[in-house]
């Protein structure tokens, strides 16, 4: 389940989850009825892909995803903290941060 050079990782509001939806829907409706050009193959493409978002358990990998990527976040800022720490075990916190940051 890990992220490819090629994926790209957003954030959306449910309300602009639904409307991207909504989009892709009436998206494949015009080009099954030939209101624009396209050919079988990308609207096959576009309705899997409405349907894989659509679908819920989609809805939870993305929060595993999530949740995951904030887990390696917060490890990456502790290990920075005991790096810092542990160079300067003097320092306070805010001299910490503004030593890592070129602060004062």
């Amino acid at each position: 389940m890990g992220m490819n050079p090629d994926d790209r990782l957003i954030r959306l509001t449910k309300e602009e989850f639904e409307l991207v939806v909504e989009w892709g829907t009436q998206f494949v409706l015009m080009a099954k009825r030939g209101f624009i050009v396209m050919d079988q193959l990308k609207i096959q493409k576009s309705q899997q892909l409405v349907d894989t978002v659509s679908d819920p358990k989609t809805t939870e990998e993305m929060k595993a995803i999530a949740k995951l990527y904030k887990n390696q976040l917060e490890a990456q800022k502790e290990v920075n903290k005991n790096i810092i720490h542990k160079d300067h075990p003097e320092l306070t916190i805010d001299d910490q941060i503004g030593e890592a940051y070129g602060g004062d």
